[in-house]
């Protein structure tokens, strides 16, 4: 005849393993949630590529239709020199705006995923506290039962 060990024995393996899986979830969620801060940054410079290409592309576009016009004019006048000029300054300028604009917002976007990974970290350290407390409580629960569950034979 054997003795039988405690019959909540499985119950309290059961709740634990469930707690470890739950706690290892959250862990990969976590880590999700801060590669995501990192993959917006790093979709945002993509943008601003994009976005110099394509003012980049415009400026070439409009000069070549102005050398075009200034070509199909009779003799050795130039009379969209100037406006050439004019347009390579306001292009100038778009340049300037846009890469102080982008490097405001890559700075803030930089900051709120810094603080969303201290905030992530923080509450993994809470999460893994708060789990450690539970799984000593569920032990210590396990330990109890097993001494006042009188023992049973076969």
């Amino acid at each position: 005849m054997s003795e039988q060990a405690n019959p909540f024995a499985q119950f309290f393996q059961m709740q634990r393993r469930s707690i470890e899986q739950t706690q290892r979830s959250m862990h990969q969620s976590i880590e999700f949630q801060k590669q995501l801060s990192r993959m917006m940054v790093d979709g945002m410079k993509a943008q601003q590529s994009v976005n110099r290409k394509g003012t980049d592309f415009a400026r070439t576009a409009f000069k070549s239709y102005l050398d075009m016009m200034d070509s199909a004019m009779p003799g050795e006048s130039h009379m969209y020199a100037d406006m050439k000029g004019m347009m390579d300054d306001q292009f100038d300028n778009i340049d300037e705006m846009t890469a102080e604009t982008w490097e405001v917002m890559e700075e803030g976007f930089e900051e709120n995923a810094d603080a969303m990974d201290e905030f992530m970290d923080n509450s993994v350290e809470y999460l893994d506290e708060a789990t450690d407390v539970y799984l000593e409580g569920l032990h210590e629960a396990e330990e109890t039962s097993a001494q006042v569950t009188p023992a049973t034979s076969e």
